[in-house]
């Protein structure tokens, strides 16, 4: 107990912090508790934690994630928070690529009342992309992580910040140029940049390195593909202003076209658990972060000379268990996804990269270790360079467990090629059919079938 709270599953962990689901003893109100060790934090997060304290102690937005209380030990500090269930906005973008201009114009609307909400009360977020955008159990946006937020003095004149915060593809030019800037208006070009990767699935800026991401943003120059609205392409071309001065304000855009004059809260009906049907050939399975964490406990550590990890019939009946208690209105963990793949592992290796070449082509490179059962996969997307791991376990001479691992570049990019090389394994295009209308049903389920309907294992239940 903590508190009045039951502790439940762990949502999440990081170096110094976990996040548990719980419950309150009396009112049976599920919340999500970030229990953050002060011994092991550094004074640099300990900062961020007093900071995201106090803003979220000052904000009440339905578009906002709310913070119920903060409670403290002589180790730990607790910070009690309305519970999420729907996963990242990265995770639903990374289904779809991109968004229909109406799903889109709802989402940015949410975003716009919660972030003049925030300015209102003299809170700027700096920090603004798609991982930082939760979505509830019925579609709406909360914006959370205020960590590398700043308060400025209200008035005639905003104080100018100085720190450089944000994350790279999403920050404003006057915040790589490391002047003072008023984080407002950094916000609202991070909020163009949001809308623009909303509706073409790709980010506007980028770069081989650091450096030739930080000039390109700084001059300012980026297409936009024809079949974006022009009236959604000139709010973005509004917010985009390398000039922050003549960058569209709060005020501007509220009565902007595309806005339809209104900062209200729309509430997009839009169902997010997908009903994926997979081909004969392999299966997706949608991997939550404590089903994962329970997978790595039963797969064992990594160790480079112990040769072929396998998974056991006991192993496999404990997978199937703990994919049957996952929640079914959370998306997957964007960082591992696994696949089933009929055949020993020299087969599905050789099956996997194979068809890796077929759908990379000549942007694709592999390291292979055979008697360790893993393939080190590099895509150059673009500029962008996604490296990801493909562990293959032996499990039985009928079908073998591939998990993907990211390694480096964008979660949304590894989870494209993750997706893509699972879609061409099993011979589909896509995984995710041809429209999103289809994807997304209002069944709470994931379905995800077996790897080979003649293969009796069937403790892999929804596997």
């Amino acid at each position: 107990m903590i508190g009045s709270y039951r502790l439940e599953r762990t949502l999440g962990r990081g170096s110094f912090a976990k996040v548990k689901q719980a419950i309150h003893a009396k009112t049976n109100e599920r919340v999500a508790i970030k229990i953050i060790s002060t011994k092991d934090a550094s004074t640099s997060s300990l900062t961020h934690i007093r900071t995201e304290v106090a803003c979220l102690r000052m904000l009440d937005h339905p578009n906002v994630v709310n913070l119920r209380e903060v409670l403290a030990s002589s180790s730990h500090i607790y910070l009690v928070m309305e519970l999420v269930t729907g996963g990242e906005l990265l995770d639903r973008l990374a289904l779809e690529r991109h968004f229909p201009v109406g799903v889109a114009r709802r989402y940015m609307i949410q975003l716009l009342s919660a972030v003049d909400h925030c300015h209102k009360k003299g809170i700027v977020h700096r920090d603004l992309k798609p991982e930082n955008i939760l979505l509830d159990e019925h579609g709406n946006a909360k914006i959370s992580d205020f960590g590398l937020s700043a308060l400025y003095v209200q008035g005639f004149r905003a104080t100018m910040l100085a720190t450089c915060c944000g994350s790279p593809h999403y920050v404003a030019p006057e915040v790589v140029s490391r002047g003072k800037y008023d984080g407002r208006l950094a916000d609202m070009w991070s909020l163009g940049v949001l809308l623009y990767v909303m509706l073409t699935g790709c980010v506007p800026f980028s770069g081989k390195d650091m450096k030739g991401l930080f000039s390109r943003i700084k001059a300012g120059r980026f297409a936009i593909p024809a079949e974006v609205p022009a009236d959604a392409a000139s709010l973005i071309r509004r917010l985009l202003v390398v000039d922050p001065t003549r960058r569209a304000t709060m005020a501007e855009v509220a009565q902007h076209p595309f806005v339809q004059g209104k900062l209200a809260v729309v509430h997009p009906v839009v169902p997010l658990v997908p009903l994926v049907e997979t081909g004969s050939e392999c299966a997706r399975v949608v991997v939550t972060d404590h089903v994962m964490d329970a997978v790595l406990t039963l797969l064992g550590p990594e160790q480079e000379g112990s040769g072929l990890p396998s998974m056991n019939a006991f192993d496999l009946l404990s997978l199937s268990a703990l994919f049957e208690l996952a929640p079914p209105d959370s998306l997957f963990d964007t960082r591992r996804l696994l696949m089933i793949v009929p055949g020993a592992v020299s087969d599905a290796m050789d099956r996997t990269e194979a068809h890796c070449r077929d759908l990379f082509s000549g942007a694709f490179t592999v390291v292979r270790l055979g008697h360790l059962g893993k393939l080190k996969c590099t895509v150059q997307v673009g500029l962008v360079t996604v490296r990801f791991l493909i562990q293959f376990y032996d499990t039985t001479p009928d079908f073998t467990a591939a998990l993907f691992v990211k390694r480096q570049g964008p979660r949304i990019e590894f989870l494209r090629c993750a997706l893509d090389a699972i879609a061409a394994s099993s011979g589909r295009q896509s995984l995710l059919g041809d429209s999103s209308a289809d994807v997304f049903s209002s069944d709470s389920s994931i379905c995800v079938r077996r790897a080979d309907e003649s293969t009796s294992v069937s403790t892999l239940g929804r596997l």
